[in-house]
């Protein structure tokens, strides 16, 4: 039990901040897993792409018709 509670105690130490990539307004789990897009992008899965139209903040670009 207490080699167990040591390890868990070395890893907290060992984080760090790291930047989500640069087309991520913020990312989740790692850097390459985005959660939020900037203006014009849409999150498609884990990636955000260039979205064919702007939506609204109560909105979401819907990949599977487009619109």
């Amino acid at each position: 039990m207490t080699s167990s509670f040591r390890s868990i105690r070395q890893d907290r130490k060992l984080r760090k901040c790291v930047r989500c990539k640069s087309d991520c307004t913020s990312c989740d789990t790692n850097s390459y897993v985005c959660s939020s897009c900037p203006n014009g992008y849409a999150l498609k899965d884990t990636d955000c792409v260039k979205a064919a139209q702007e939506c609204k903040s109560e909105e979401y670009f819907d990949f599977t018709t487009n619109t």
